[in-house]
C-alpha cells in the first residue's frame, strides 16, 4: 500500500515538471510573440510612411494639373496678342496637348484612394473645367476668325473666371492632401506608442497568469488523477454490465454478423439453433443458405439498397431450417460505418415470431370458424390472453377497442404507427373525435347511439372501405373490419384496420391503363366515349355550345408501307404532341383508333372550331416530320344542334370528314 502511494508520488512529482516545463516553453513563446509584433510595429511603419506618399502623389498630381491649367491661360493669352496665324496655330495645337495631358493626368487622380469630399472637389473642377473649355472654344474660333477684339472680350469675361474656379478646386485638394498627410501622420504615431504599451502590459499579464496556471493545475494534478481511477473502475463495471446484456441478448435474439459482401462472419448459438446449421456450416457463407424463397427478389434489393446506405432496415423474413422447414422472424439490421464512409459490417437481430404469424393466420379466418375456435378453447383462454396480447402488438393491422361510451380501451403496435398516437395518449379518449373526418361525426355519433342500445350496426361483421383521419392531419384510405362483444352486460366494439393507400394507388395506376392509349399516351376510344357521353348529356340539359371533331391523317398506308410501322408509330406520337400543345385545357383530345383522331371542343360553335381546326391543319402540314416530311390532316366536325345524340353528332362529323377526303384532302369541313 506504501509502495503504491510513493508510485502515485513519484508520478504527481513527475507530472509537475512536465507542466513547468510546458508552461516555460510557452513563456517563451509569449516572449517571441512579443518580439515579433514588435518587428510587425516596424512594418505598419512603414506602411503608414507608404500612405504618406500616396497622398503626396495624390498632391502631385493635383499641383500638375494646376501648373498644367495656368500653363493653358498663358497660351491663350499669347493666341490672343500674336498677329502671326502661323504661330497662333502652333500654340493652339500646344493648347490642345496641354488639355490633353490635363485630362490624363486627373484619370491617375481619381484612381487614388480619395475622401468623399475630395471626390466633390474634383467633380466641382470637372463641371467647371466642361464649361472653361466650351469658352475656350468659342475664344479660339473668335481668334481664327480674326475677332480680336470680342476674343479678348471673352478671355477676360469669361474665360478666366471660368478657369479661376478650376484653380480654386485643384488648390483645396493639394490643402485637403496636405492636411491629410499631417493627420495620418499624428494618427500612426499614438497608434504606436499606444500599441507598443499594450503589448508590453499584456505580454506581462500573460507571464503573470501562465505561472499562476501552472500553480494551480500543479494542485489540480492529484484530483486529477484519483478521478481517472474512479473512472477506470466504472469503465471496468460498464464492460462487465455489456457482457451480461450480450449473454441476454445471445440468449433471447438470433444474431449475425455479416461483412461488407454480406459473407457471415459471426452467428450466436441461438442462430444455429433455429437454422439447425453448426456454425462452421453458416461462416463465410450468405445469409441465402436460410432463403426460403418465400419472398420476391425485389424484396431483398430494396434491403441492400436500404443497408447500403447506411439506413437501418426492419422487416419481417420467412426463413428455411436445414430441414426445410419454416420459420419467420421479425429481422433489424444495423450498418457499421467503416473510415471510408461505406458500411463495412451489417449486425443483424432476429426474433424468431412464428408462432406470431401462425396466430395471425388464425385471425385470418372468417367469423364463424373464430367463434367455434374461441367456443371450443374457453378453457385455454387464461393460458393464452399472455400470448394473444404478444399477438396483438407484432400484427401489422391495427387493432383496436372501445367501449360502450365509445372511448378507446385496446390500442395496439401497429395502430400507434398508423395514426400517430401513443397508447398513453389514446386509452380512455372519445375515438371518432380523433381519427374520424369532421364530415362523419354526426352520422357516427347516431350508429354509435344505436350500438348501444341493440348492439346492432351497419358496419358489423363485414370490411367496410373508409377514410380516417391521421395525428397529422392527413386521411388515409382504410379497411375496417367490426366485430361487437358484451363486456358485463354492455356492447362493445373491437376493430381491425387496414391500411389500403398502396392498394388505391394501385388501383388509380391501373384505371390510368386502361383509359390511355399505350403509344401516344393521348386519352383511349374508352375513355373519350365516357367523357363524350357525360358532356352531350350536359349539353342537352344546359343547351350549352359543343363540337366533335374527327381527324385522319391523308396516304398515312403509304407512311407505313414506304418507311415501315416504326415510322408510322413515331408519325402518330408526333401529330398528337403538335395537336396536344395546341388544344385548349378543357378540350378532350383521344386516339380514334388507327390513323384517326378525335377533339371534344367543349363551349364552341361550328364556326369557331372550324377556325381552330384549320389552325391546326396548318400546323401539321407546316410540320416537318423526321425521316417523312410533310403530311397533311383531314377534319371534319360537327357542332351540337337540339335533339342530337351521341350517335347523330358522330354520324355528321363522319360525314364531313368524308367530304374532306373526297374534297382533295387537307381540308376542315363542318356538318
Amino acid at each position: 500500500m506504501a509502495t503504491g502511494g510513493a508510485s502515485e508520488s513519484v508520478q504527481r512529482k513527475h507530472a509537475s515538471k512536465v507542466i513547468f516545463a510546458g508552461f516555460g516553453i510557452v513563456i517563451a513563446l509569449m516572449l517571441f510573440l512579443a518580439a515579433s509584433t514588435l518587428k510587425r510595429m516596424e512594418r505598419i511603419d512603414e506602411s503608414i510612411r507608404e500612405i504618406s506618399e500616396q497622398h503626396t502623389i495624390t498632391a502631385q498630381h493635383a499641383h500638375k494639373m494646376y501648373d498644367l491649367a495656368r500653363e493653358r491661360i498663358y497660351l491663350l493669352v499669347n493666341i490672343g496678342h500674336t498677329d502671326d496665324l502661323f504661330a497662333a496655330d502652333e500654340l493652339a495645337i500646344r493648347f490642345k496637348t496641354l488639355e490633353y495631358e490635363f485630362g490624363q493626368i486627373r484619370q491617375k487622380l481619381m484612381t487614388q484612394n480619395l475622401l468623399q469630399e475630395e471626390k466633390a472637389l474634383l467633380e466641382e473642377q470637372r463641371l467647371a473645367a466642361v464649361d472653361t473649355m466650351r469658352l475656350q472654344e468659342i475664344f479660339l474660333d473668335l481668334v481664327f476668325a480674326g475677332k480680336k477684339e470680342q476674343a479678348e472680350e471673352v478671355l477676360i469675361k469669361q474665360v478666366l473666371p471660368a478657369q479661376e474656379k478650376v484653380l480654386i478646386a485643384l488648390s483645396q485638394v493639394i490643402v485637403m492632401q496636405n492636411r491629410e498627410v499631417s493627420a495620418a501622420s499624428k494618427a500612426a504615431s499614438e497608434q504606436e506608442y499606444l500599441v507598443r504599451l499594450f503589448l508590453l502590459i499584456g505580454t506581462g499579464v500573460a507571464t503573470l497568469l501562465s505561472v499562476g496556471i501552472a500553480f494551480y493545475v500543479r494542485e489540480s494534478l492529484s484530483g486529477l488523477v484519483r478521478g481517472l481511477s474512479d473512472k477506470s473502475e466504472q469503465l471496468r463495471l460498464s464492460l462487465r454490465d455489456l457482457e451480461f446484456q450480450k449473454q441476454a441478448l445471445d440468449e433471447h435474439a438470433i444474431v449475425s454478423i455479416a461483412d461488407r459482401r454480406g459473407r457471415i462472419i459471426y452467428v450466436n448459438d441461438r442462430f444455429c439453433e433455429v437454422s439447425q446449421y453448426a456454425r462452421q456450416e453458416l461462416i463465410g457463407k450468405d445469409h441465402s443458405i436460410v432463403n426460403s424463397g418465400g419472398h420476391p427478389k425485389e424484396f431483398f434489393r430494396d434491403m441492400w439498397r436500404t443497408i447500403s446506405s447506411g439506413t437501418i432496415w426492419h422487416g419481417q423474413v420467412r426463413n428455411r431450417r436445414k430441414d426445410g422447414s419454416f420459420y419467420w422472424v421479425d429481422t433489424t439490421i444495423l450498418p457499421f460505418i467503416g473510415d471510408d464512409g461505406r458500411p463495412d459490417q451489417y449486425v443483424s437481430i432476429r426474433t424468431e415470431i412464428t408462432a406470431i404469424k401462425k396466430a395471425e393466420a388464425v385471425l385470418m379466418r372468417d367469423k364463424a370458424e373464430q367463434e367455434a375456435l374461441v367456443a371450443q378453447r374457453t378453457e385455454e383462454l387464461s393460458e393464452r390472453e399472455a400470448v394473444l396480447q404478444k399477438i396483438t402488438g407484432a400484427a401489422q393491422d391495427a387493432i383496436f377497442m372501445i367501449d360502450h361510451q365509445d372511448r378507446v380501451t385496446f390500442w395496439n403496435t401497429a395502430a400507434e404507427k398508423l395514426f400517430g398516437y401513443s397508447r398513453e395518449e389514446i386509452m380512455g379518449q372519445p375515438l371518432p373525435p380523433l381519427l374520424m373526418p369532421t364530415q362523419s361525426e354526426a352520422r357516427h355519433d347516431a350508429a354509435v347511439d344505436h350500438f348501444i342500445i341493440t348492439g346492432k350496426w351497419g358496419l358489423l361483421d363485414k370490411t367496410t372501405e373508409l377514410s380516417a383521419r391521421r395525428r397529422d392531419g392527413r386521411e388515409v384510405p382504410v379497411d375496417l373490419s367490426l366485430s361487437a362483444i358484451q363486456v358485463k352486460g354492455e356492447w362493445c366494439g373491437i376493430g381491425i384496420i387496414h391500411d389500403i393507400s398502396r392498394r388505391k394507388e394501385t388501383e388509380a395506376e391501373l384505371k390510368l391503363l386502361a383509359d390511355t392509349d399505350a403509344l401516344t399516351q393521348l386519352p383511349n376510344r374508352r375513355k373519350f366515349d365516357a367523357v363524350f357521353a357525360a358532356e352531350i348529356s350536359r349539353a342537352q340539359r344546359y343547351e350549352i355550345s359543343l363540337s366533335f371533331v374527327m381527324l385522319d391523317i391523308d396516304h398515312f398506308k403509304a407512311v407505313n408501307d414506304t418507311h415501315g410501322h416504326q415510322t408510322g408509330d413515331f408519325v402518330l406520337v408526333e401529330l398528337a404532341r403538335i395537336v396536344s400543345t395546341h388544344i385548349r385545357a378543357n378540350d378532350v383530345f383521344a386516339r380514334w383508333g388507327g390513323e384517326e383522331f378525335a377533339i371534344l371542343a367543349m363551349h364552341s360553335d361550328c364556326e369557331a372550331t372550324r377556325h381552330f381546326a384549320d389552325k391546326l391543319r396548318t400546323l401539321v402540314a407546316d410540320h416537318d416530320f423526321q425521316n417523312v416530311g410533310h403530311l397533311t390532316i383531314s377534319l371534319g366536325l360537327a357542332s351540337y344542334q337540339t335533339g342530337d345524340s351521341i350517335e347523330t353528332l358522330m354520324e355528321r362529323a363522319d360525314k364531313a370528314l368524308y367530304m374532306a377526303k373526297s374534297g382533295g384532302r387537307n381540308r376542315v369541313e363542318c356538318l
